[in-house]
């Protein structure tokens, strides 16, 4: 054969030869690579290669020096799809062939292109390459006609590795890519696949069992380890494989034999065919089985196709014929319905009963069974349903594809016996069988079954097995262990949770009953406590002393200097009426600023109004917050009862009644409850439910009292105030509605109606006088913390067309200290809106000069308290001083208040003062008399002018 392939090579070299020499005129292309790896240094020059043997032959040690390579062959294959890591090419000239790889992306050079190829050996993937080349295509030059004919055995040794070769067989399947087609060769020896380019439009599967010659290059399958694990032939066309006879266009056209007769000898000999058979279909697994049965034997199918045929039908199959079990089966097989005998177009296998011994030693490969078995076991990674059975001290395994198992065979459980039918298929002990001469030696078999219905429930298993009944006996054994364990165990939890919840119960019960920021008890326990003193004064014939304290300005403390500030005092004060009372006595916080004190066995009533005295006293010094000292005052009522009167809520409403009599007298001072204290709370309720309908019946009015520059004596504004005359109490003064107003929240819709009112009755007198004028108006606390109130304040001004820079609103120093957010950003947006702000009563609270500078106050005004004793007390007379040059100090005009002598306008005048207020210029009045009045003033104001001229 040796000598057969040189002389086939001799004879491409001499019919490429007038080629060669006849392409030199012809144009020339080249590849590359952009950067061609450089040769590794060397301590010794490397021999040059020129041909393709002498490259091939390298061993790995030479290959991988890289020695240098120039070629001139032919293409005799090129492919930029088989492979994804590379484009590569077979080069052939007159030694032989060698693997050359191009960079990835290199299109494919026609077979037949005379080239010249530069390059360095290299490490292939199984032998020594062309890496790194330079291709130049010199022209067209005819392929090899000539190739040595090799087996399959030879091709597997690797001597044949790229080469250019010759196969013969007959084409069993063919496999389409979207680039490339592979046909499976089956030769004498073995399987080759062939690939080749596809042709578009070209019908492959007529080569199917066609018997061919095939040429190309010989290419290794090899793995990661650079070792060969099989092989094919890279054909570059059609052209290449030569047909020497033809398959049958219908596959079914050969003739039938019978299933005994496969695989039997033959005096002929020659290349496998598809061999035909009929029988009757005992087994369809749809792309995966088929078997048949006829009168002499069985045999199953491999098949692709999904097209189902009934079970006992008759069936043509056509198939190469495998030889690799007990009986020979049939490869990539094709099948049809085929014509039943009428007479038995109904009959179906009857299966063959058979036992383990029996279904082994047997003849039964392929055919129909059935075997009694006990279930032992399921195998859970196989991809099919398979269970694991025993039968007489055999094991063997019964299998039901995915898909067609039901429900019922998942169900059965281990332990219980069952009649399997299924297809028996038997497997060789092939070292067995090739030591020891006669029939081949089966190991094992199987059943394939052809749907749930092939298994048949004969009798459950038992539950109390023995290894049931010693599982059950360890589980109570250990049940009971666990269980003694446990109570041991929960015994002792359990007293320690009964000690726990009665300390939790107690813990729980004292938080309930004390507040937690000053640990004095709250309602709830004061209530039980005063229920036990009181039946013990009954018994006793003693009395019970009750006080009410609540701390005067509290809110303002809270809202001026924050929360902490107000905890702390709450807590100071909580400390002072504890050291203040007796041990036995019980002192308990029932509201926010409120506190209580029992007293009890008392005998004589004074005894209380000294306890109330003390703590008036001790409550009554300030506290300190931070370098800060915070004035604190309480207001307390006292109830004292003896005998019958005693009754828990009639003395808490008595000392509730006396705390608000306390508040009313100024504050920071205790009073007993009396009768009399009765008729005033019943006046507040009057002054509460009138006030509830005074805006409704329209009982407001405003009086006006006005505001003169002591320098020029004119007339600049009006400050409203408001006049409450009712139709059942007659006319109220402010005094006594505002603080109920206030305190019930009325004042906020009150305080609205002001302005509107004010804006409009000012406006009426502006435009009939044709001047302007200022006007003042007040801001109660509970309006400031109002939400939406310079909302409410735009909405006034709009409906009256009044401009924001003739409106000036009175705070107090209280709502100027507040530090909440909501009255900042109110009196921040309103200031923003152009309006005036002054600061009403000043020098009575206590305020910060970061205050006043941050929200741009307009002016002060001097309470009338100093104006009233300036010009009789040098320190009042110092303060009002103090004010002014603070006032004007800041950029703030000064307004003195309550100015009811001439004295007192021309003094202050002379003090700096800016504007005047009082009954001097005149009382209040309703807007009915504001035009007498001004042209009154206006009078006075030419006067004063005229006598100051004549001084």
């Amino acid at each position: 054969m040796s000598r057969r392939r040189n002389r086939g090579l001799d004879h491409s070299l001499i019919l490429l030869t007038p080629f060669v020499c006849a392409v030199s005129l012809l144009p020339q292309t080249s590849w590359a690579r952009e950067k061609p790896t450089p040769a590794p240094p060397r301590s010794y020059a490397l021999r040059p290669i020129t041909t393709a043997r002498e490259a091939h032959d390298l061993t790995t040690t030479e290959a991988a020096l890289g020695h240098p390579i120039r070629l001139r062959g032919v293409v005799t294959y090129s492919d930029e799809h088989v492979d994804p890591r590379r484009s590569f090419l077979f080069l052939h000239d007159a030694s032989g062939s060698i693997f050359v790889d191009l960079p990835k992306g290199t299109k494919s050079i026609s077979p037949g292109t005379l080239v010249e190829v530069t390059g360095r050996s290299g490490l292939g993937d199984y032998a020594p390459i062309i890496a790194n080349p330079g291709v130049k295509v010199l022209g067209r030059v005819p392929l090899p006609s000539e190739a040595p004919a090799v087996s399959y055995t030879r091709l597997l040794s690797g001597k044949e590795d790229g080469q250019w070769v010759e196969a013969e067989g007959v084409i069993r399947s063919v496999f389409e890519t979207e680039f490339n087609i592979v046909l499976q060769l089956a030769m004498r020896d073995g399987l080759l696949p062939v690939t080749l380019p596809r042709e578009p439009g070209r019908d492959y599967r007529m080569l199917i069992d066609s018997q061919v010659k095939a040429r190309g290059n010989a290419a290794p399958i090899f793995n990661g380890n650079r070792q060969m694990i099989g092989v094919r032939l890279l054909t570059p066309d059609t052209s290449r494989i030569e047909v020497l006879e033809a398959g049958p266009a219908d596959p079914f056209s050969a003739p039938l034999s019978s299933i005994e007769d496969l695989a039997r000898y033959s005096p002929i000999s020659s290349l496998p065919k598809r061999a035909h058979v009929r029988g009757r279909v005992t087994l369809m697994w749809p792309g995966s089985l088929l078997c048949l049965q006829d009168a002499t034997h069985g045999v199953c199918a491999q098949i692709t196709d999904t097209k189902s045929i009934a079970l006992g039908d008759v069936a043509d199959v056509v198939g190469y014929v495998e030889t690799s079990g007990s009986v020979p089966s049939l490869t990539e097989a094709a099948y049809r319905e085929a014509p039943s005998i009428p007479a038995e177009s109904s009959k179906l296998a009857m299966p063959s009963k058979v036992n383990a011994q029996s279904a082994l030693l047997g003849s039964f490969g392929s055919e129909l069974v059935e075997i009694e078995a006990e279930l032992i076991g399921r195998n859970p990674a196989a991809s099919d349903t398979t269970l694991i059975l025993s039968s007489d001290g055999f094991v063997f395994e019964a299998i039901l594809p995915k898909g067609m198992d039901g429900a019922a065979s998942k169900a059965l459980r281990i332990g219980s016996l069952l009649r399997v039918t299924g297809i028996c298929s038997i497997q060789i002990d092939d070292q067995r069988s090739a030591r020891y001469g006669g029939p081949a030696s089966r190991k094992s078999f199987r059943i394939f079954m052809r749907s749930p219905r092939d298994v048949l429930l004969l009798k459950a298993p038992s539950w109390w097995t023995p290894t049931h009944t010693v599982i059950v006996l360890t589980a109570a054994l250990t049940a009971t262990l666990i269980v003694l364990g446990w109570v041991i165990v929960l015994s002792g939890k359990l007293r320690r949770q009964k000690g726990l919840i009665q300390d939790s119960e107690e813990k729980f019960r004292h938080q309930a009953e004390h507040d937690s920021l000053t640990g004095l008890p709250t309602r709830s326990l004061l209530r039980d406590r005063l229920s036990i003193a009181i039946e013990r004064a009954k018994r006793s014939q003693t009395g019970i002393g009750l006080l009410m304290l609540d701390l005067d300005r509290f809110k303002q403390i809270n809202d001026s200097l924050g929360h902490h500030s107000g905890d702390q005092a709450l807590k100071v004060s909580a400390r002072r009426i504890c050291q203040s009372v007796r041990g036995s006595d019980t002192v308990a916080r029932i509201s926010g600023d409120e506190f209580i004190v029992l007293i009890t066995d008392l005998n004589d009533p004074k005894e209380v109004e000294l306890v109330a005295a003390k703590i008036v006293s001790a409550l009554s010094a300030p506290f300190r917050v931070g370098n800060r000292e915070v004035p604190l005052s309480a207001s307390v009522g006292v109830c004292i009862a003896f005998g019958d009167a005693l009754e828990a809520d009639s003395l808490m409403k008595m000392a509730d009644t006396a705390m608000y009599h306390a508040k009313a007298r100024g504050r920071n001072c205790f009073q007993v409850y009396s009768d009399d204290m009765d008729k005033a709370t019943k006046v507040y309720q009057r002054l509460r439910s009138g006030l509830e309908r005074a805006l409704a019946a329209n009982e407001f009015e405003i009086h006006y009292q006005p505001l003169v520059d002591f320098k020029t004596r004119e007339l600049t504004g009006f400050e409203a105030l408001l006049r409450w005359r009712s139709q059942e109490l007659g006319l109220v003064m402010p005094t006594d509605f505002i603080p109920v107003a206030e305190e019930s929240g009325l004042i906020v819709s009150i305080g609205e109606w002001v302005l509107r009112r004010a804006c409009h009755e000012i406006g009426l007198l502006e435009a009939q006088l044709g001047r302007r004028f200022l006007l003042a108006v007040n801001l109660s606390p509970r309006q400031i913390q109002q939400f939406g109130l310079p909302d409410m304040v735009s909405r006034c001004l709009d409906e009256s067309g009044r401009d924001p820079e003739t409106i000036e609103l009175e705070i107090t120093e209280s709502i100027l200290m507040n530090d909440s957010a909501s009255t900042q950003n109110s009196l921040i947006e309103m200031r923003g809106m152009g309006i005036r702000l002054a600061i009403d009563d000043f020098g009575v609270g206590f305020s910060s000069l970061s205050y006043i500078t941050r929200f741009s106050i307009d002016r002060i005004k001097i309470d009338r308290s100093f104006v009233m004793k300036c010009m009789q007390e040098e320190t009042s007379l110092a303060v009002v001083r103090a004010m002014v040059a603070m006032a004007h100090g800041l950029s703030m005009a000064v307004v003195a208040e309550g100015v009811e002598t001439a004295e007192e306008f021309h003094f202050l005048g002379l003090e700096g003062c800016d504007t005047a207020q009082g009954y001097y210029l005149s009382r209040p009045v309703p807007a009915a008399e504001l035009v007498p009045l001004v042209n009154r003033l206006d009078d006075w104001a030419q006067d004063q002018s005229l006598t100051a001229r004549a001084v």
